[in-house]
């Protein structure tokens, strides 16, 4: 529901399985609630404001009522929505693990994205599952992921047999432009900049980063997805871009790894690069939301 509007003006009908923001929030501060031994270093109320900040941005870009949402429910997340991936990867930390078969399904029926959901999963999702997980050991959620993965994968695997052998050879992916990855080219210029007078990038546009480990770029990749100023792709092809525009050399593996030093500047990225203030436009805010 909108800002300013009549509630009784609404009929809000949602499944059970659909991505609820505020359920998820809900769900999050309820568990840390209960005394679970959570990771070392984390601040209880420190995270959990970093998730409601989340909130209430994607609910301030729609002009939403969170007020009445984190009370009656219903404020589902389409799934071509840059905050998807995220509140999917925390809304399956959250969920009854008896109930998670379903959930996975029911996401994957409707989602509408670009890439292979099993492959959202495997490299993108689970990999925030990872990173957001508050507590001090891993959920079994991601021991029942996988395995649903792994499931998905067996039954792709005769389809994508039987179609390899009727293509013929072809050339190899091209590589991202920067209208693939950008929104825009002063969007690009704005990113650069900032980039630029905080010295993580050389006045010629090389990396400078804030410490020697190359594979630091992968956090600013993390940040520039999450703050919505880069589009949806697969985080090694994505690595891959910056590499060219920044001139760095890096393996596929590195990319798809974080080290604990490249983690360790994940704040100094987040102070940098701000929320990007219209990331879906208004029709598809109201379209997940009545």
């Amino acid at each position: 529901m909108r800002k300013g509007e009549n509630p009784g003006s609404w009929i809000f009908t949602w499944h059970e399985y659909d991505l609820d923001l505020t359920n998820v929030f809900l769900s999050l501060q309820e568990l840390m609630n209960e005394g679970a031994r959570l990771k070392t270093g984390l601040d209880r109320d420190t995270y959990l404001d970093r998730i409601r900040s989340l909130t209430e941005h994607y609910c301030d870009t729609h002009g939403i009522d969170l007020a009445y949402h984190l009370q009656h429910g219903g404020l589902i997340i389409p799934s071509d929505d840059p905050i998807y991936e995220l509140f999917l990867a925390l809304a399956i930390l959250t969920r009854d693990r008896n109930k998670l078969r379903p959930f996975l399904a029911h996401q994957q029926k409707n989602y509408s994205g670009q890439h292979s959901f099993a492959d959202l999963m495997e490299f993108r999702v689970y990999e925030l599952m990872d990173k957001y997980r508050p507590f001090d050991i891993p959920a079994e959620q991601q021991s029942i992921l996988m395995k649903w993965v792994e499931e998905q994968h067996a039954k792709d695997r005769p389809r994508m047999i039987a179609d390899k052998s009727q293509k013929k050879p072809g050339r190899k992916k091209e590589p991202l432009t920067a209208e693939q990855v950008f929104h825009s080219p002063s969007e690009q210029e704005q990113i650069m900049q900032l980039l630029r007078q905080k010295e993580v990038i050389n006045a010629d546009g090389t990396w400078v980063g804030f410490s020697s480990t190359p594979s630091e770029i992968t956090v600013l990749i993390e940040v520039l997805i999450e703050r919505g100023f880069v589009k949806r792709n697969p985080k090694t092809i994505l690595g891959r871009f910056f590499c060219s525009l920044f001139s760095i050399r890096l393996s596929d593996r590195s990319l798809r790894n974080e080290s604990q030093a490249s983690r360790d500047h994940r704040k100094e990225y987040e102070k940098i690069i701000p929320m990007r203030r219209d990331v879906v436009s208004d029709e598809s805010g109201a379209s997940g939301n009545r």
